[in-house]
C-alpha cells in the first residue's frame, strides 16, 4: 500500500521522533542525488535543512555527510540556473567552506571530499575545466587511498560524466567502467547496474 509522505511526516512531531525523520531525508536525499534525479534531491535539501536548524544539532558524522551531499547537491541546482540560484550557491559555498575547516582536521577523512566539491564547482560554475580535472583526479586517488570506496566510485563517476560533457568520450567511458567496479566492490549492485545502463544508452545512441 503506498504511503502518503505529508501525512506519514506530520505524524512525527515529538522532537525525539523528528531524529528520525532525519535519518529519512538524508536517506531519500543520497539516493536521489547517487541516481541521478536531482530535481528530487534538491526538494528534499530544502526540508532537511530547515529540520536540522530546528533541532539545533552538533556536528556529527551524520552533519558531515549532509554537508557534503548538501554542497554536491547545491551545484547541480546552481548549474540549472533559475531564481533560486544564488540561493544554492550559497549552500555550496558553505559546503565546501565547512569541508575545508575539517579537512585541516584530519585529510584522512575530509579532502577526498573537499576535492570533489572543489572538482564540481571548478567544472560547472566556475568554468575552469583545467582545474576540475585536476580536482576529480585528486579526488579518486585519495578516496582509493584512504579506503572510501563508495566516495571513489562516486568521483569516478562525476569525473566520467565531466569528461563526457566535454566530448572525451573515450576517458569517459573508462572513468564510468572504473565506477562500476567500485560500486559492485562496495556492494552496490543497483547502482552498477544503473551506470551500465547509461553506458549501453550512450553506445546505442551512437555516442562510441
Amino acid at each position: 500500500e503506498a504511503v502518503d509522505e505529508s501525512v506519514l511526516l506530520a505524524s512525527f512531531s515529538d522532537k525525539p521522533v523528528r531524529y528520525v525523520v532525519r535519518i529519512y531525508y538524508y536517506c531519500r536525499m543520497f539516493l536521489a542525488y547517487l541516481f541521478r534525479r536531482y530535481g528530487i534531491a534538491a526538494e528534499i535539501v530544502d526540508s532537511h535543512i530547515e529540520l536540522v536548524k530546528e533541532l539545533q544539532l552538533l556536528t556529527n558524522t551524520a552533519s558531515i555527510y549532509e554537508t557534503f551531499y548538501w554542497g554536491l547537491i547545491a551545484l547541480t541546482a546552481v548549474r540549472q540556473g533559475g531564481e533560486d540560484a544564488e540561493k544554492w550557491n550559497s549552500i555550496a559555498i558553505q559546503s565546501i567552506d565547512k569541508m575545508s575547516e575539517w579537512a585541516k582536521l584530519s585529510e584522512w577523512n575530509f579532502l577526498h571530499k573537499l576535492r570533489l566539491l572543489e572538482a564540481e564547482r571548478s567544472a560547472f560554475v566556475d568554468g575552469d575545466m583545467e582545474s576540475a580535472a585536476e580536482a576529480y583526479a585528486s579526488a579518486i586517488s585519495l578516496a582509493g587511498k584512504h579506503n572510501f570506496v563508495h566516495e571513489q566510485a562516486i568521483s569516478c563517476e562525476r569525473c566520467g560524466l565531466f569528461h563526457l560533457e566535454r566530448g572525451n568520450e573515450a576517458e569517459g567511458k573508462q572513468y564510468l567502467l572504473r565506477a562500476i567496479e567500485l560500486y559492485q566492490t562496495w556492494g552496490a549492485t543497483r547502482k552498477a547496474e544503473d551506470v551500465s545502463a547509461y553506458l549501453r544508452e550512450r553506445e546505442f545512441m551512437g555516442s562510441w
